[in-house]
């Protein structure tokens, strides 16, 4: 279980195994994580939350990693524990995500990065820290970028709708 904070909102997720498909915090993201830190003034190297906002999670997520625990044990549970909650204070509204599937080119769990970290181990881990593009190559984001192979058909038909306001 992780706890990821915003200024006013939170998110608390539960990883995959490897086994049951489900995504990681990085499946949603196409882009990989970055040096948010050097070269940057103090005011920007850090998130910036509400007060109680960190107590909060915590709390929901302590009870959201007991609820999965439980799952089998119980029958007061009467749905299935969600994969992810993500909470705002701005409304104080809690929205329940269901199972979301793993993306085959994540940049911290697809295929291609677990088996290139078991084969390197730490050599993998140096050479993603020293090469800000080697862990988008291995994981193929980096080919999400080339619009060059895409064929996009766009619609360039002027709706008609448009002549009437004039």
């Amino acid at each position: 279980v992780n706890i990821a904070l915003g200024f006013d909102s939170y998110l608390i997720m539960r990883h995959s195994h490897n086994t049951d498909g489900l995504g990681c915090y990085f499946c949603s993201d196409v882009v990989v994580p970055i040096d948010s830190i050097t070269d940057r003034a103090l005011d920007q190297q850090c998130t910036v939350t509400r007060p109680g906002l960190a107590p909060m999670a915590a709390g929901l997520g302590v009870e959201f990693l007991v609820s999965y625990l439980q799952r089998m044990n119980t029958d007061k549970l009467s749905k299935e524990v969600p994969h992810q909650i993500r909470g705002s204070l701005f409304d104080y509204k809690n929205l329940c995500i269901g199972p979301t599937a793993a993306y085959d080119r994540c940049s911290a769990c697809s295929t291609q990065i677990i088996d290139a970290y078991k084969q390197q181990q730490w050599q993998f881990v140096s050479r993603v820290c020293n090469e800000p593009k080697y862990l988008e190559q291995v994981s193929g984001l980096d080919q999400l970028k080339d619009l060059d192979d895409i064929d996009i058909e766009w619609d360039d038909e002027v709706d008609g709708d448009d002549d009437e306001n004039e």
